[in-house]
């Protein structure tokens, strides 16, 4: 594999946990939280999520940023 294709592995890669995690949280995490018994398990379910969600979201991010902006000044 060389190394252009490895970096858009990456940029898919990062691309697809970023998107994947999105509708996960839409189609998943939102209706679960739904079912919730009160208003404080509620957001304490929700925020226990979202910052689990942004673990992995944030570095997925910053790779589609680093490896898009590697292949952009490649291609100038």
């Amino acid at each position: 594999m060389s190394f252009q294709a490895f970096i858009v592995w990456l940029h898919l890669l990062g691309a697809m946990i970023w998107v994947g995690g999105l509708v996960f949280f839409v189609l998943v995490v939102e209706p679960a939280l739904k079912h919730a018994s009160s208003v404080r398990e509620y957001l304490r379910l929700g925020l226990l999520m979202e910052s689990r969600f942004r673990a992995v979201i944030w570095p997925a991010i910053g790779v589609v940023l680093l490896t898009g902006l590697f292949r952009a000044i490649r291609e100038i």
